[in-house]
């Protein structure tokens, strides 16, 4: 799925998301539940700041912006890409819908 940088994601109205302990977990309407880690099995405070601030307030790319200038290291393109990439995977989820327009 190609996602838009244009685009407002917000949760899914069938999802649950919630920090639990030191993780942030998100159930999908189908029962799956997923949380956001690195490799390691350690959280990915990046995914996860995605999450949060996918809440149909902000474009996919004001969501990179916030990104880039959070988490030092990568460039503002390398960064939308990512962020569009994982936006993509959890409206495949069901986490997150995407929107023309804020909420």
């Amino acid at each position: 799925m190609v996602v838009p940088l244009t685009a407002y994601p917000a949760p899914h109205p069938g999802a649950g998301i919630e920090r639990v302990g030191d993780r942030l977990m998100a159930a999908s309407p189908d029962d799956h539940l997923h949380h956001f880690v690195e490799e390691d099995d350690s959280p990915s405070h990046t995914a996860e700041r995605v999450v949060q601030l996918a809440d149909g307030s902000r474009t996919v790319s004001q969501i990179a912006s916030v990104i880039a200038s959070e988490f030092e290291g990568a460039s503002l393109e390398q960064v939308q890409d990512d962020v569009r990439a994982f936006v993509g995977a959890m409206v495949s989820k069901q986490v997150l819908v995407l929107h023309d327009h804020p909420l």
